[in-house]
């Protein structure tokens, strides 16, 4: 089980019926699953990129958010405005 999410964070997209805030708790569970031993800074790194990996957007500003909560906000701002 740990292998397959291991495996599924890096290739996750998000799909066109998942919400930002779905596809951020999903990842939220996945790191916390996987990365058991990382401190709660690498974390908030790792999601944030895995994040806007799964969005297939680079950074939604130039200065990258500090937490996923952030990143969601900024992608939920940024979608209101394109779609």
């Amino acid at each position: 089980m740990l292998q397959r999410y291991s495996i599924s964070l890096p290739n996750r997209q998000r799909q066109n019926n998942k919400t930002l805030v779905k596809l951020a708790d999903d990842i939220r569970r996945c790191l916390t699953i996987v990365y058991l031993y990382l401190q709660d800074e690498q974390k908030a790194k790792m999601a944030i990129r895995h994040f806007f990996s799964a969005l297939q957007s680079p950074a939604i500003s130039e200065k990258l958010p500090k937490t996923l909560e952030e990143a969601l906000h900024k992608a939920s701002i940024k979608e209101k405005f394109l779609g």
